[in-house]
């Protein structure tokens, strides 16, 4: 079942949409404070255009964050979960951010398909590393970063935010050209 929080970045509030059995979405509010260096460091370098990723990026929330503080720049969430993006999507449509866009893949050190574990809530979804044992999953497209960036020609990268669940070596590997290039904070 379907419900919303309203979450505020300095004077502008957001609402988000989540599934109502889904532990990270019922403690949002709580989550929000545990961005504070991020929003900190964003704050005060919005005036700046970043180019930033978020992968991993679940129902938006960072990603929303790095927006808001970001309105120069873009945002690039990368969300493979079927109901994760669902609901990512929806967020970015309802909330007024024209900088934020959704990108249904999941980040790693290569490119193809791989098995990708389905909780029925969303949360803790999570790359296969092992063949499946009677578990919700599905294939889902895989790319690394640093062919992404060549593949869409999007610049350099200033901000890479990655959340994924224990994957997060993968994504470096993908992700060494442009780290070696750009600097970017991670």
């Amino acid at each position: 079942m379907e419900s919303a929080h309203k979450i505020a970045f300095e004077n502008t509030e957001y609402l988000f949409y989540g599934e109502s059995n889904d532990a990270y979405f019922i403690d949002l509010p709580t989550f929000n404070t545990d961005n504070f260096h991020l929003e900190a460091f964003l704050a005060q370098n919005q005036t700046k255009a970043f180019n930033c990723l978020d992968v991993g990026a679940n129902i938006g929330l960072t990603a929303v964050l790095m927006a808001h503080y970001n309105p120069n720049g873009n945002v690039y969430a990368f969300e493979p979960g079927p109901l994760n993006f669902k609901n990512l999507s929806r967020n970015i449509l309802e909330n007024p951010l024209s900088n934020l866009y959704a990108i249904e893949k999941a980040v790693g050190s290569g490119k193809g398909f791989v098995n990708f574990n389905i909780p029925a809530c969303g949360a803790h979804s999570t790359v296969l590393r092992l063949e499946p044992n009677n578990q919700n999953y599905a294939k889902v497209e895989i790319v690394s970063l640093d062919e992404w960036i060549v593949e869409t020609n999007i610049g350099s990268i200033d901000l890479i935010k990655i959340d994924v669940e224990g994957f997060e070596a993968e994504v470096l590997k993908g992700a060494a050209n442009t780290i070696f290039m750009n600097k970017p904070y991670v």
